[in-house]
């Protein structure tokens, strides 16, 4: 979070009614909304005195200067400290200026280790205890090196394979190659040179091996190898598809950063010259379909009937046990219904003989009831799930992001569908909870 948007967040309406450094309902219901999404509020006490001083927010030392990361909250008092740890507090600029100036001062060089009276008191030691002047430990250097892990999880070594695939992609030369390429292409030229076909494989050897080892030439053995990678089991309880799948992603993590990484500009360069737009649904020809009304119809309902005959809904175990309770008592309840001229959502269950909408919002996105408008406390659950999405949207800008589609069903989708019931005069239910549902089936006259 930037200053920018903290200035924002601060300004807020739903801080108006805030009574600084006061522990009221109101106040600690709006500290645990925002305290796991602005870098773990310490305590109320921050927050109290992050808003008496949100016009100054520039001046109180929240951020470290060195690595931008937010520093440690002390006190009402003191405020923030100046650095988020002792590594950038040595590596702030400013700070190495005044121990030079002082150690120019005390020992005439700017760095101890340049004054010659040192540099022979650190000799004495290493004879005293290894009897060497100069001693290093390369086994005991090997176990920090892979103990010294990231936050993201690599260890030294990996981090240093990283930083060279790094180097070799920016290693370009007059040609536009990077080191990568240039390897591929003198590969391909030793080929040529030597075999007469820069994409030579020696196919002919292969084929003689098969035929001599099993009497045919394209012999593979998929059932034998597939029961040896599932049986395959190591000291972690993982097949042999499962560490082939981790060595992809860390593979994947090593050399593009990304352990979900796909070639997307084939893709791309394939769309541009079929549609000329890097994209399907950007180009006219998509634009176009989807301005007929009667298209978008028939695309849902292909997409209904394909599901239906496929047996392919987004549907749990748990949602069939329930339907299966309902099927024993109304033995003609649907599974999955929708109709474009009433309701045109798929709805969860539906009772032709009772003429009666179920939809179970039993999930997280659902949030428990309905929204509305007029709520405070539904403003302030949008507000969390809203920062909870921008804080996943800059962590994983690839990952499919579960806080908007949970912010859209909640105050779209949801809203939507009530409205429809409410206009058509339709006869519904909605249950947020399973004890609801299973009170209303043992109640028939409910219906």
């Amino acid at each position: 979070m930037t200053y920018n948007e903290l200035y924002k967040l601060l300004h807020l309406d739903i801080f108006k009614d805030i009574k600084l450094w006061s522990n009221n309902n109101y106040n600690l219901s709006i500290f645990k909304c925002i305290k796991n999404h602005f870098t773990n509020l310490k305590n109320p006490s921050e927050l109290f005195y992050l808003l008496e001083n949100k016009d100054n927010l520039n001046n109180i030392h929240l951020f470290c200067s060195v690595c931008g990361k937010k520093n440690k909250y002390i006190n009402s008092t003191l405020g923030y400290s100046h650095h988020c740890c002792v590594k950038c507090s040595n590596s702030d600029p400013k700070k190495k200026l005044v121990t030079e100036q002082n150690n120019l001062k005390k020992y005439g060089v700017r760095h101890t280790f340049q004054s010659d009276n040192n540099k022979q008191k650190s000799e004495i030691t290493m004879l005293k205890k290894y009897g060497t002047k100069h001693f290093t430990n390369p086994e005991k250097a090997k176990i920090t090196r892979l103990n010294d892990i990231d936050e993201n999880g690599l260890n030294s070594y990996e981090r240093s394979v990283i930083k060279a695939i790094n180097t070799g992609k920016n290693n370009i030369d007059k040609n536009g190659n990077n080191s990568f390429k240039r390897g591929s292409i003198k590969a391909k030229n030793t080929k040529e040179i030597r075999y007469g076909n820069k994409n030579y494989t020696n196919l002919e050897k292969h084929k003689e091996t098969c035929f001599e080892r099993y009497n045919d030439e394209g012999y593979t053995n998929r059932k034998k190898a597939k029961e040896t990678l599932l049986n395959d089991i190591d000291s972690d309880g993982l097949n042999g598809y499962q560490r082939a799948y981790n060595k992809v992603q860390h593979t994947k993590i090593l050399k593009y950063g990304d352990k979900n990484y796909n070639n997307r500009k084939k893709a791309q360069n394939t769309c541009l010259i079929k549609y000329n737009n890097k994209t399907f649904l950007g180009s006219k020809n998509h634009l176009e379909l989807y301005k007929n009304p009667e298209f978008i119809k028939e695309n849902q309902l292909k997409k209904y009937d394909t599901r239906k005959r496929n047996h392919t809904f987004n549907t749990s175990k748990y949602e069939e046990l329930l339907f299966n309770k309902l099927k024993s008592k109304f033995t003609d309840a649907i599974h999955h219904y929708s109709s474009d001229l009433r309701y045109p959502f798929e709805c969860d269950f539906y009772i032709p003989s009772k003429d009666l909408f179920i939809e179970l919002h039993f999930s997280q996105f659902h949030q428990g009831k309905p929204f509305d408008t007029n709520s405070k406390q539904d403003w302030i659950k949008l507000l969390c799930l809203e920062l909870n999405a921008t804080r996943i949207n800059k962590l994983e800008n690839n990952r499919k992001n579960q806080y908007e589609n949970m912010i859209y069903t909640w105050t779209n989708l949801d809203v939507k569908k009530l409205e429809t019931f409410k206009k058509k005069n339709l006869n519904h239910k909605i249950f947020y909870t399973e004890t609801e549902f299973n009170k209303w089936l043992e109640k028939n006259n409910a219906l």
